[in-house]
């Protein structure tokens, strides 16, 4: 990062941590996604078995609703939001 003033050797170092770091996360993603995939579909089975067919459509509004929301995020800077350049 140039805020960082970093040498050539220190921004060689910095991406390759940050390329294993990538690597080892998409390692473990990959070995619990069976198991992730399990507990959704029972979690989306016991949710089907207690809602009316009214509640599920709501419900998936909401989820829905809730998921736009997650990606929009506050606006840059703002609290809860990500802030500027190191914090500022």
């Amino acid at each position: 990062n140039e805020d960082l003033d970093l040498t050539p050797e220190q921004r060689e170092e910095f991406d390759r941590i940050f390329e294993d770091h990538r690597r080892q996360t998409m390692v473990l993603r990959r070995d619990i996604q069976p198991q992730q995939q399990t507990l959704t579909d029972s979690l989306r089975a016991r949710i089907d078995r207690l809602l009316s067919p009214d509640q599920m459509r709501r419900f998936r509004a909401f989820r829905q609703s809730y998921r736009q929301d997650q990606f929009r995020g506050p606006p840059r800077g703002r609290p809860g939001g990500p802030p500027g350049r190191f914090g500022e």
